[in-house]
């Protein structure tokens, strides 16, 4: 999710109890749409954010484990909106 304050954050619930993996800052604008990738192979994750238009980067911006992901589960997205700047989804996708 992105949290509003700059940074996007990878989260687990387990349990009923979120813990967020990875915080990382970002520089996001309102009324610009952006690309995120999440990669989920056992423990290891990894994210990405890059702007719509522009070429997906070759690094992840942020890759490491956490041991709060142990099994499958669901997944989705969650966005930060502020006043007068709503936030949209146009595509979601896992494979």
């Amino acid at each position: 999710r992105y949290d509003g304050a700059g940074n996007l954050e990878f989260m687990v619930k387990s349990g009923g109890t979120w813990t967020i993996v990875s915080k990382t800052p970002v520089s996001v604008s309102t009324n610009t749409f952006y690309w995120l990738r999440f990669l989920v192979q056992g423990t290891s994750v990894s994210l990405k954010i890059w702007k719509s238009g522009t070429t997906e980067p070759s690094t992840y911006t942020w890759t490491g484990t956490s041991s709060a992901v142990t099994a499958s589960g669901k997944v989705g997205l969650y966005g930060w909106a502020a006043s007068g700047a709503p936030v949209s989804f146009d595509t979601f996708s896992v494979s």
